[in-house]
């Protein structure tokens, strides 16, 4: 079960070691673009596939809403939930760093939160 526990410096660590990775792979970014609510926000948002890398690494820590948890799909790093507002909506984003070598990072969701979002990091100062 994921929790909000993370501290600033945590997150802030996480980001920067996806944000850095991120660089050194084609695709930036791998996406389970084969969940129809992943690929069905592009189009319902009006945004592009470079945009919605552009959202992920533009993530902050104010952005943070959980994690780290069990990655319940590969099994390998944990997976960190954030939320970002898009054009009036509130995206839900769970992403992880993909431990394979020379393997781009992967987006697990992107898609309209299903509840309201809780940003424990918001408001909070450095």
């Amino acid at each position: 079960m994921a929790t909000n526990s993370a501290t600033r410096e945590q997150v802030e660590q996480f980001l920067q070691l996806f944000k850095e990775r991120t660089r050194w792979t084609n695709p930036r970014i791998f996406y389970l673009d084969s969940r129809p609510k992943n690929t069905h926000i592009l189009a319902t948002l009006g945004i592009t596939p470079m945009t919605r890398d552009e959202v992920i690494l533009g993530l902050t820590p104010e952005d943070y809403y959980q994690g780290p948890a069990p990655n319940d799909l590969t099994g390998q790093g944990d997976v960190w939930m954030f939320g970002k507002r898009i054009n009036g909506t509130e995206v839900y984003i769970k992403i992880y760093i993909n431990r394979l070598p020379d393997s781009a990072n992967v987006c697990i969701s992107f898609h309209p939160a299903e509840h309201p979002l809780t940003y424990p990091l918001k408001n909070q100062t450095p």
